[in-house]
């Protein structure tokens, strides 16, 4: 079955939007959209129910100028977790990690743990989470990440205490040292240890790294 998924912008329905639907599992889509021309600074994270055929709207914080998602993981039958990043009303971008819980009997959405990710310094700051896998632990999960520079792997925990989730370990990812060639990795996608990524450069190309978290070991 196929489904198109297209969103106008209330800011300038008259410009084509942009959409990407960026992951799935069980019975939610996320992505986001913009409008082209406006460098997505209207940018739209959505979550689309497959079912229903519908989608709502995904802000961090209703002051934030662009919200992307890109991961989503589902826990149970009606709990998920998604990952995306932001750039704050201040220009800042960071990641971010929220727990979603799906009511059925209002179809409605609640958001809880949401946890504001902000690494690097100067130039090389995080700008967005890219995907999320579990581990054998359910309240630890690994993620894959982009800062403005290059691609980083991190393992993060739930913590019930704070109703946030605390960081155990990043990892810069950084495929020209077995190249040999300059260039820039990015982080695209993780399942467990394992984490894929492209390289541009002199020569660009997609990767797949095995990353030894020391976190996970048992």
């Amino acid at each position: 079955e196929f489904r198109r998924v297209l969103f106008r912008s209330k800011m300038r329905p008259d410009l084509e939007q942009i959409t990407f639907a960026h992951s799935t599992d069980g019975n939610f889509v996320v992505g986001a959209s913009g409008t082209s021309g406006l460098n997505f600074d209207d940018s739209n994270a959505w979550i689309y129910n497959i079912q229903n055929k519908t989608y709502t709207l995904y802000t961090y914080s209703s002051t934030d100028i662009n919200t992307t998602i890109y991961g989503i993981i589902q826990n149970s039958y009606n709990k998920y977790t998604i990952v995306g990043g932001r750039i704050n009303d201040n220009f800042k971008s960071s990641g971010f990690i929220t727990d979603v819980e799906y009511i059925p009997d209002n179809t409605s959405l609640k958001y809880t743990n949401a946890t504001n990710v902000e690494l690097g310094t100067g130039a090389d700051v995080l700008t967005h989470f890219e995907g999320i896998s579990k581990t054998s632990n359910p309240n630890i999960y690994t993620l894959a990440g982009d800062l403005l520079t290059g691609g980083i792997g991190l393992v993060v925990i739930r913590n019930h205490k704070s109703n946030k989730y605390d960081i155990l370990e990043v990892q810069k990812i950084d495929y020209s040292c077995t190249i040999g060639k300059k260039g820039e990795s990015s982080s695209n996608s993780i399942l467990g240890k394992n984490l894929v990524g492209y390289f541009t450069g002199s020569t660009n190309s997609s990767f797949q790294a095995i990353i030894n978290f020391k976190s996970l070991i048992k």
